[in-house]
């Protein structure tokens, strides 16, 4: 073979060989290049466009919002109604509505909104009230929400819905060309190559040489060029300028660079992100050192962000922890870790509570990069949470704690008490006496601030580790816990009675409040919660029958027969449908002829047994229960209708009748046209009844009391102040309220003679009344020395047993017809 042909061979052979082994070389790194850089440049050229896509769909949202704000403050429906459907005629907008301050949906455009929807409850959109943009699960669909404020009030707010689809096809095109160019270039490739490879059949090394030279360089130049880019270098230079393919393969790829460094977030941007977010953000490398913090984690730990940066994460959860936790890497590595709450007290005092969510960052598949800590400040949260629960088991008005936490308070005790002798304790039941009056009369605001004074003189008439409730309305329930000590209950249940008695200020007004108390030992109270505040009220009860401001302790005898309250309200109820209630009559005599001069009368229940109960054992009851009013209603027309027959049958005399009145009447706006119409009714004289109040009476409801009683006396009825001196009136009250008589209460008549003290009382008290032009009756007088006394005190008239006890009509009738006058008595009986 010649040397020429061998030559050729070698050389052809060689420049096969290499042209193989560089176009392999050429392809394999071409494509391994161009795909990392083609899933790379889709990746950024996604993310800007979906970025881009949120910022003009936030934009459109905001100026969207504008527009509508304007016609919906000119009330321009039809407006509204066409710019909604020019905003849903946009190929990228989905659906667009405008919502109310609620989420209601007010117009979409379309005029078929039968029924109120919300775009919360449709849309999963949380926040309406602020400018946000949200995200379906596939990230298909963007909610852009602009709330609308009129006057600087939120009015409501418009929501798009935006589909990302062109995203998708924008990129489909792009990867569409890029193949096509692919297929172009490699078709091209192979076009070259056969070119080049009859050529060096005749060039042979020289022309193998040029060709592979021109092919190889370009190749390289590109290959770095594109491994530039896929590290973030978009600026970059083409060395050459040729006019084929790999010049325009070249071009595109410098076309492609510009077009990511355009749309790609600069560090900067993501700077200003990372910290306009309002949870706290922790980034940290693959050892778990800090290499970013954003401003409302410095603000949430109160630690800047020089000090935490290069800091190692497990230093920071240290320290949030209370000195322990997890190693970092138990966030990564355990799932349910990944979203815990965590309290801590930071350096300024202030305790924070938060959410921590850890989201590992990720380069491939088990190889960590490192993680983002987020802090959610949840401190707000867990504040509100709070006050519910307090506000769930205390009073909103006393700030007590309520039934709900007094009963979970006494099932505990009564658990206490059963496994420990020494844990004995009392359960004092208070009910404020006649406390509807102070609302009825002076209003509920009023009565709320005597609660709340009451409230705060329990708690301070009680020890710490006593528990003071308030049961509901005005009942209040003291839980005692004796400390294996011997029970107090009835020492502190007179204290508490005093203390609330005092009086409260309102307004400048003195309000006088009283109570009654029924006490239960843990020994005897029941065994459960239940029955023990049952056996409580049944001793407040009790209590009330024995009069206002009194206490009772509850024992067995409170269960049967009268002494039960219920019983007793039902029998007086019965008492006052059947016509059982009479009525007794006390005379009123002068001191200075022994003359019956008058009549009280006294109301007398007698039971079904045929025993009679006295006035103190029912009528505080009644008043509670309201059945003072039908009750006082059978008294006033008995009395008048006795006196009206004593005048016809001694037309001679001029008694009068005094008649008690009860607070609760004064609550009955009828009370004046039912005295009146009695009066009428009855035929006696106006000026010949009394109505007797008493001090307490005055207290409770001063003006309407005192707009009443005027109009009585305007008809000639003479008022008269009963039990003077055993209230808390003011003297102030004599000149107030249109008084003819002053009865002297019997505490102060029956004490003369062995307490100086009552002695200059009653003297006081009758020169006070005969300053005022007031008649003075003294009651209570049992002796001849009382009468002498209170004779000489200048009093005008006496009642009491010195005479004779309460008669009945026909009893007393019997009396005056033996005796008209009461000379006969003996004065030294």
């Amino acid at each position: 073979m010649r040397i020429r042909d061998r030559n050729f061979l070698l050389i052809l052979a060689l420049v096969i060989t290499t042209f193989c082994i560089v176009t392999a070389v050429l392809f394999s790194n071409f494509s391994d290049s161009f795909q990392d850089t083609r899933n790379l440049t889709f990746a950024v050229i996604r993310s800007s466009l979906l970025q881009k896509f949120e910022n003009k769909s936030d934009s459109l949202a905001e100026n969207f919002a504008r527009d509508l704000s304007t016609y919906l403050a000119e009330g321009d429906k039809s407006s509204i109604r066409e710019n909604l459907k020019a905003v849903r005629n946009d190929n990228e907008t989905v659906y667009a509505c405008l919502f109310d301050n609620q989420g209601n949906i007010i117009s979409d455009g379309s005029g078929n909104i039968s029924s109120r929807k919300n775009i919360k409850d449709i849309f999963s959109i949380g926040d309406i009230t602020t400018r946000n943009l949200q995200w379906d699960e596939d990230r298909t669909l963007l909610y852009a929400v602009a709330p609308i404020r009129l006057g600087g009030v939120l009015s409501g707010g418009v929501c798009l819905i935006r589909s990302s689809q062109f995203v998708n096809t924008a990129l489909e095109s792009l990867n569409t060309v890029l193949v096509s160019t692919d297929r172009e270039t490699f078709l091209s490739n192979l076009k070259f190559l056969f070119l080049v490879a009859s050529v060096l059949f005749l060039l042979v090394l020289l022309s193998s040489y040029a060709v592979a030279n021109r092919i190889t360089k370009p190749m390289n130049i590109l290959s770095g060029l594109i491994k530039k880019v896929g590290k973030g270098e978009f600026n970059i230079d083409i060395p050459f300028d040729q006019r084929d393919e790999i010049g325009d393969l070249a071009r595109s790829l410098q076309n492609m660079a510009m077009t990511i460094k355009e749309t790609t977030i600069s560090r900067d941007d993501l700077q200003n992100i990372l910290h306009s977010m309002h949870d706290g953000v922790i980034v940290v490398d693959a050892e778990g050192v800090i290499k970013d913090v954003n401003q409302a984690l410095t603000s949430l730990l109160n630690c800047p962000a020089g000090k935490l940066v290069n800091m190692h994460i497990d230093s920071v959860l240290a320290m949030i922890n209370g000195g322990g936790g997890n190693n970092w890497k138990d966030f990564l590595n355990n799932e349910p870790l990944r979203d815990r709450e965590i309290s801590f007290t930071s350096s300024s005092g202030k305790i924070v509570h938060f959410s921590l969510k850890v989201s590992p960052l990720r380069e491939a598949e088990n190889l960590s990069e490192g993680a983002v800590f987020l802090f959610h400040d949840i401190t707000e949260h867990r504040y509100l949470e709070k006050q519910l629960r307090y506000n769930a088991m205390h009073d909103a008005l006393t700030g007590l704690p309520n039934r709900t936490l007094m009963i979970s308070k006494l099932e505990k005790a009564l658990k206490r008490c059963l496994h420990d002798n020494n844990g004995s304790f009392d359960v004092l039941f208070l009910d404020l006496d006649r406390f509807k009056n102070i609302n009825d009369n002076l209003g509920h605001g009023t009565g709320d601030e005597v609660l709340k004074v009451v409230a705060q003189r329990l708690v301070n008439l009680t020890r710490p580790f006593d528990l003071v409730s308030r049961f509901g309305g005005d009942e209040f329930v003291i839980i005692l816990d004796n400390k294996g000590k011997p029970s107090a209950a009835e020492i502190v249940a007179k204290r508490i009675l005093e203390g609330i008695s005092r009086p409260v200020n309102i307004e400048g007004r003195q309000i006088y409040v009283s109570g009654s108390i029924g006490i239960v030992n843990s020994s005897n109270g029941g065994k459960s919660a239940s029955q023990f505040l049952a056996n409580a009220d049944r001793a407040m009860y009790a209590a009330k029958a024995r009069g206002r401001g009194n206490h009772a302790v509850y024992n067995a005898s409170l269960m049967e027969g009268k002494n039960n309250m219920l019983i007793m309200e039902t029998e007086l109820r019965q008492a006052i449908e059947e016509k059982r209630i009479h009525v007794y009559f006390q005379p009123v005599i002068s001191t200075t002829d022994n003359r019956f001069v008058g009549f009280e009368a006294l109301a007398r229940w007698q039971r079904k047994d045929g025993q009679v109960t006295m006035p103190g054992e029912f009528i505080s009851l009644a008043e509670e229960t309201g059945l003072i009013l039908p009750l006082g209603k059978i008294v006033l027309e008995k009395a008048l209708y006795q006196l009206a027959e004593w005048n016809k049958a001694f037309p001679n005399e001029d008694f009068f009748m005094s008649i008690n009145m009860s607070a609760p009447l004064f609550t009955d706006h009828d009370i004046y046209s039912d005295i009146i119409q009695g009066i009428e009714s009855s035929g006696v004289s106006p000026s010949n009844i009394v109505m007797e109040i008493t001090e307490s009476l005055i207290i409770t409801n001063p003006s309407v009391a005192v707009e009443i009683l005027s109009k009585l006396k305007e008809k000639g009825v003479r008022i008269a102040i009963d039990d003077f001196g055993t209230g808390y009136s003011s003297l102030s009250f004599l000149h107030y309220f249109p008084f003819d008589i002053l009865k002297i209460d019997r505490s102060f008549v029956s004490n003369m003679s062995e307490h100086s003290k009552s002695l200059k009382i009653v003297k006081g008290i009758s020169d006070l009344a005969h300053t005022l032009d007031m008649k003075i009756v003294a009651e209570g007088v049992e002796t001849a020395e009382d009468l002498q006394t209170i004779t000489s005190l200048g009093c005008n008239y006496y009642q009491g047993y010195y005479c004779t006890p309460p008669l009945s009509g026909e009893e007393m009738a019997a009396l005056l017809r033996n005796r008209t006058r009461l000379t006969y008595l003996k004065r030294d009986r």
